[in-house]
């Protein structure tokens, strides 16, 4: 008899589900069976992504048995949310994004105002835009870009989703403004590499699109859907950016332990925030820095076509 089919028993075992005295107690050894990661924090000697048993036995019996193995957890703790967000997390690291994202939204629909779980909706389409950025081809057209980069504001509307929730605690206000930032830096990135904006002088073009009304014809149509979210871009990001700044500045809160088992984000997000903020601040100013030039030189280009200016230009004042 494998683990998991001694687990399976156990978890599924009608007697100790419906047990009169017992019931409470049993219920909550099932979740943290299924939920709770270990923690050097807590004095464990390693991290793990996944609870020790759904991790053995995903590698000794494979992925799909660990999947059953939660979904029965579910379904015995009575449609638990938080069993169904890890199973999303598992689902995800293991590239099964469609399945995913059903887990993820079976747990947004039993707990729709707890940050974590409509954070790991974020994460789901973020994992997806990584994976599929990952293999991307050198230039892609703006056609070839549309499914990427719509799972990419998928990602980031999901990530604000959870921003907004009515009830987020201090202790995880910045968590979702993390994935927000991940992706939109990447998705820059991408954008950087779609052939129109790859030529020569192709960067300034795509920072006066993001920054201004300006929209090349080659991505009008294609990208017609993204033009308002594409170019509010840089106002989000550099919000996100201020609140995860102040953030670790001013309040630096510890996770509960519920919480531990719930945070998706990345390890270098969690244990060097600073490295990880420097990083994407720098990105920030490749794309942003030159914001003030672009805006002036759109203006001077608007003026020059006055009537009553002839052809005459504005200087262009340096940026302070």
């Amino acid at each position: 008899m494998t683990q998991s089919d001694i687990a399976k028993g156990l978890i599924t075992n009608p007697v100790l589900l419906k047990h009169r005295f017992a019931r409470d107690e049993f219920l909550k050894f099932i979740r943290a069976l299924v939920i709770r990661r270990m923690k050097k924090s807590r004095g464990d000697l390693y991290d793990t992504a996944f609870s020790p048993l759904i991790t053995h036995i995903e590698n000794t019996e494979g992925l799909s048995k660990a999947i059953e193995l939660m979904k029965d957890a579910y379904n015995s703790l009575g449609k638990d949310g938080f069993v169904a967000q890890q199973l999303a997390r598992l689902l995800y690291t293991n590239k099964r994004f469609d399945e995913a994202l059903e887990w993820a939204e079976k747990a947004k629909s039993r707990l729709p105002f707890n940050t974590f779980i409509l954070d790991t909706v974020g994460q789901v389409y973020k994992q997806q835009f990584f994976y599929l950025f990952d293999n991307l081809k050198e230039e892609p057209t703006p056609e070839e870009g549309v499914q990427i980069i719509s799972i990419a504001l998928q990602a980031i509307s999901a990530f604000q989703d959870s921003e907004n929730t009515p009830n987020m605690e201090a202790g995880s206000l910045s968590v979702s403004y993390f994935g927000e930032v991940d992706v939109a830096c990447s998705l820059l990135s991408f954008l950087s590499k779609v052939d129109v904006f790859a030529s020569e002088g192709g960067k300034l073009q795509l920072i006066k699109y993001l920054l201004t009304d300006y929209i090349p014809e080659t991505v009008k149509k294609p990208w017609q859907t993204f033009h308002a979210q594409l170019k509010g871009l840089q106002k989000s990001l550099e919000n996100a950016l201020e609140l995860i700044s102040e953030d670790l500045c001013y309040f630096q809160t510890e996770n509960t332990e519920e919480d531990d088992e719930l945070d998706a984000r990345d390890p270098d997000q969690i244990y060097n925030p600073g490295e990880w903020l420097t990083e994407k601040q720098r990105v920030y100013d490749d794309f942003f820095i030159h914001k003030l030039d672009v805006s002036s030189a759109m203006a001077a280009a608007s003026l020059s076509q006055r009537p009553d200016m002839g052809s005459d230009r504005i200087p262009i004042a340096p940026k302070s």
